[in-house]
């Protein structure tokens, strides 16, 4: 097993791939989303699906940007947990 450390270093980590695709009801969820927007595309004409589809393009640029950004907050919350907890003396 490679250490994380290895890992970063030879490019072997995606958590932006990672994210959701785990979980057994993320799946379901995104399952039953993607069959919605097929339904309610089949219903729009040419203009309305054009419409559409700029709007998922931004709310997709959005979705990316917040799922960065709240690894990055993580990141810095875990990082401050942990000089924390090995920056304090067990008289404390």
């Amino acid at each position: 097993m490679n250490s994380i450390i290895r890992d970063l270093y030879e490019g072997n980590l995606y958590p932006s791939n990672q994210t959701g695709s785990t979980l057994r009801r993320f799946r379901k969820e995104w399952t039953q989303a993607g069959q919605s927007y097929d339904r309610l595309r089949e219903k729009l004409n040419q203009e309305e699906k054009e419409v559409l589809e700029m709007f998922m393009d931004k709310y997709s640029e959005f979705v990316e940007m917040e799922l960065e950004q709240s690894f990055s907050d993580g990141f810095m919350l875990g990082s401050r947990l942990m000089c924390e907890v090995f920056g304090r003396r067990e008289t404390d």
